[in-house]
């Protein structure tokens, strides 16, 4: 009776923090995909409960290590993880709405979202004209403004 309410306490618990969780959106390894000498590559956008992270061997915290195996049957199942390989991930990640996203990083998310939108009119003209060095500038304006909020008025 002690075991089945630890382990509906836990399963409950895990619930309610992958309810309140959302994706992250820096870019991090799920550990799928490495490098030829071993270290993984961080191509992917993972789900995250609130409190807690499993992103893979080399990246996590005592909560998410607790929760390794309901998260992973979460990262497989239910939220499942996008690597920018996938040949959706760019229809996914431009229909990803701002309550996906981990309360923790919204604020950066949402200036993300109004710096690209800001300069999205001059970039679509810099491709129509196939103007490589436009484009590098315009988004290398964009990396700018979007790291740094300070830039930003």
């Amino acid at each position: 009776m002690v075991a089945a309410a630890i382990l509906v306490g836990y399963v409950g618990f895990y619930f309610l923090d992958t309810v309140l969780g959302g994706y992250d959106p820096y870019f991090t390894s799920d550990g799928r995909n490495r490098y030829s000498g071993g270290l993984p590559m961080h191509d992917c956008i993972m789900w995250q409960p609130r409190f807690g992270c499993y992103s893979n061997e080399y990246r996590h915290d005592f909560v998410g290590l607790l929760f390794y195996p309901l998260l992973w049957l979460d990262h497989h199942f239910i939220h499942k993880t996008h690597s920018i390989a996938d040949a959706d991930f760019p229809k996914w990640w431009e229909g990803l709405a701002d309550a996906d996203i981990h309360p923790d990083y919204r604020p950066d998310y949402k200036r993300w979202k109004a710096v690209a939108l800001k300069y999205e009119p001059q970039l679509a003209a810099a491709k129509a004209r196939s103007d490589t060095n436009e484009v590098r500038r315009i988004q290398k304006l964009i990396r700018e403004k979007s790291d740094n909020p300070k830039v930003n008025k």
